[in-house]
């Protein structure tokens, strides 16, 4: 604990110092950036620029709660590139990076602004889709396989998606699972997707 209050202590002396150089009346602005790099260093994921697993978690507990409160349904898709390791192990790590990016960059530009989007681990993604119900899911889906479909330099991006909805008596957990073993089975089966 010492050590970590070392770190803090550090850390606080930094920002004062920084802020200190500035001036008074840059404060609220040198504040306002520091807050921002805080928040992106904690939510996001540094590679992919997408969010990481703690805020999806905490977005997904919001989502849980709309859906009991108010009804929203909202469906979750988890997405895992084909062949990834051997992309890897041929390539090298930087051209998985690079891989890796570009299908961040896929997702971003086929999902809405409202929808969630995740770096869940390694080669796995996730995406929470906000008053999207179970009929819904299959368009989005072919939408992000349809922008798959362009080789990356010459290196053609393939992945498993599995989907579901919320349903009553549905938690976190339960979801979760079932989003998983859709995945499970879409990567089983070889099929590009399975919603479950």
């Amino acid at each position: 604990m010492q050590k970590q209050e070392g770190i803090y202590v550090q850390f606080l002396n930094k920002i004062c110092n920084k802020i200190g150089k500035t001036g008074i009346k840059n404060i609220e602005q040198q504040y306002a950036t520091i807050l921002d790099n805080l928040i992106n260093m904690t939510y996001k994921d540094h590679l992919t620029k997408l969010f990481n697993r703690r805020y999806f978690e905490e977005e997904l507990e919001k989502e849980m709660h709309r859906f009991e409160r108010y009804g929203y349904i909202f469906s979750l898709c988890m997405m895992d590139i084909n062949g990834f390791k051997q992309i890897n192990d041929t390539h090298g790590h930087l051209k998985g990076d690079e891989i890796l990016k570009d299908f961040a960059d896929i997702l971003r530009k086929n999902s809405r602004t409202s929808d969630i989007l995740c770096r869940w681990g390694g080669d796995e993604f996730a995406v929470i889709l906000p008053h999207t119900t179970f009929s819904k899911i299959e368009p989005y889906i072919k939408k992000i396989l349809s922008a798959l479909k362009t080789p990356e330099d010459g290196i053609l991006i393939n992945t498993a998606i599995g989907a579901t909805s919320i349903r009553l008596n549905d938690d976190k957990d339960s979801l979760l699972k079932r989003a998983d073993e859709a995945l499970y089975k879409a990567k089983k089966d070889e099929s590009l997707f399975y919603i479950l």
